[in-house]
């Protein structure tokens, strides 16, 4: 049993090591515990959490803290960047873009508890906003169908060593399209992974599967690509060798042309000379023309410099006073709003002083209820006082009452012993005593039941006179501040123009 038990952890900890992880992405976290969470404690420096409207709890915020290479984001992934329909369902850990209700074949409590549109990504879209151009060494999908996820990966998976997934194993009872173990195997096959370790998970027909890089068919098949390329880019090479030589010939035959045109051109330039002499005589007595123009130009430049510098001086004198005008308006209108919220606000602090005044008033009743009261409780604490100092007094009379019966007792004895004729009569005697000292007895003993009811009912009493004094002291703290308030409204009040 507990070899059973250790042969997955035998599986992974050989994969780890095999395949080690310095960048994971990890798709479906929760709450940050499983059996797909035993990376965290791998060491790795830089990993990307994915789940989606759940917020790490207070446990992962640590965990996020101590690693500062961890991030964590909410996002709902998918093959494609669109709109689509999230379900809650009764246990957090299935709620997704999977119906619960395809699940109730091997979850038969599960329902959906709600359902709401939401924004999916991709999720090599998703690393490409983060600015992630490092390649994913471990991809943990922990959600239901990873299949959609995986598409979604796009070429992030091609430098991926190990994609760790959650799927169906037992299609016979479980049958969700992207959901199949086989088709994912059947989608990374293509793409040189190939499946190391496969565990059950809660339910038998659902579990988790590891692939990992195959390493052999990968370098083949990059070789293959590699040499084709190579095939590609020798074949353009000749392409553009051949196009390179036909270029050259034009460009010769294109120079020998050049040659003759060169020639006659400079039979042209003979010409042109010729001319050139001609036209610098006419340019010379037209150099004479111009600088009497400039002459005349520059007189009409400074005189409509002058003009535009008194334009310039009455634009700028037009805008300041438009400008001061606007400023003015601008002023009044907000004046006036100052005006409106100052007398709104008398109003309603004239409100408040008439509900605090309320609230004063009847303070100060309660307040003299309250000193009522606690006038009564001292009365009758003064009561209790001395109905208690006249019980003990008589309490003590009947005790000396009592010791003096029993002394007589002891002399009528003496006597009885000594006068041997009174006998008798000594004896009834002391039959009466006897009975008045139980008599004696009984009311002593009721007295103290009173002295006791007494002190209780004191007790009581103070108990609720210390609860009146803390109310009396809550009730003056509690004026103290209305009268502070009131001093306050006062002061702002008598500081409102026009009041």
């Amino acid at each position: 049993m507990n070899s059973e038990a250790q042969n997955p952890m035998r599986e992974l900890d050989w994969i780890r090591k095999s395949f080690p992880a310095e960048i994971l992405v990890h798709v479906g976290v929760g709450r940050g515990s499983g059996d797909m969470h035993q990376w965290q404690c791998w060491g790795i420096s830089r990993a990307v959490l994915i789940e989606p409207l759940i917020k790490p709890d207070s446990a992962m915020q640590i965990r996020l803290r101590d690693n500062p290479g961890w991030q964590w984001f909410n996002e709902v992934l998918s093959d494609k960047d669109d709109e689509a329909d999230f379900f809650k369902a009764s246990n957090p850990q299935e709620s997704g873009l999977l119906d619960p209700a395809s699940l109730q074949s091997v979850w038969p409590n599960l329902r959906v508890l709600e359902s709401h549109p939401v924004t999916t990504r991709r999720l090599d879209s998703l690393l490409d906003e983060l600015q992630c151009d490092d390649r994913m060494d471990w991809l943990i999908v922990d959600c239901l169908p990873a299949l959609t996820i995986l598409r979604g990966a796009g070429d992030r998976l091609i430098d991926c060593q190990v994609v760790w997934v959650r799927g169906i194993l037992d299609n016979s009872r479980l049958n969700l399209l992207g959901a199949s173990l086989t088709e994912i195997e059947d989608y990374l096959k293509p793409l040189c992974f190939r499946r190391a370790a496969e565990f059950e998970g809660l339910h038998p027909a659902i579990g988790e599967a590891i692939f990992v890089r195959d390493w052999p068919r990968y370098v083949q098949m990059r070789t293959k690509e590699f040499c084709l390329a190579h095939e590609q880019e020798n074949e353009t090479c000749q392409n553009v060798k051949a196009s390179l030589l036909s270029e050259c010939d034009a460009l010769k035959l294109r120079m020998n042309e050049m040659a003759v045109a060169r020639d006659a051109l400079v039979q042209d330039l003979t010409d042109v000379v010729g001319v050139r002499d001609q036209l610098a005589r006419q340019a010379t007595e037209l150099q004479q023309h111009l600088e009497a123009a400039c002459q005349d130009n520059a007189q009409l430049a400074s005189s409509r410099d002058a003009l535009a510098r008194e334009r310039l001086a009455l634009t700028h004198a037009c805008g300041a006073e438009t400008k001061a005008k606007a400023d003015a308006l601008a002023r009044i209108v907000v004046l006036e709003q100052a005006m409106q919220e100052l007398i709104a606000s008398r109003d309603v602090l004239a409100l408040e002083k008439v509900t605090l005044t309320q609230t004063l008033d009847a303070e100060e009743q309660a307040k003299a209820e309250a000193l009522a009261q606690r006038d009564a409780a001292t009365k009758a604490n003064a009561d209790a006082q001395t109905r208690i100092k006249a019980l003990e007094q008589v309490q003590q009379e009947l005790t000396a009452a009592r010791d003096a019966l029993a002394q007589e007792n002891t002399a009528l004895t003496q006597a009885w012993d000594a006068e041997a004729k009174t006998k008798a009569e000594a004896l009834a005697q002391q039959q009466a005593l006897a009975k008045e000292k139980a008599d004696l007895g009984n009311t002593l003993a009721e007295t103290q039941k009173s002295v006791e009811k007494l002190r209780a009912d004191i007790s009581e009493r103070e108990s609720d006179l210390a609860e009146c004094r803390h109310r009396q002291q809550l009730m003056n703290d509690e004026l103290l501040k209305a009268e502070a308030q009131i001093e306050l409204i006062k002061d702002l009040l008598l500081r409102e123009p026009g009041l």
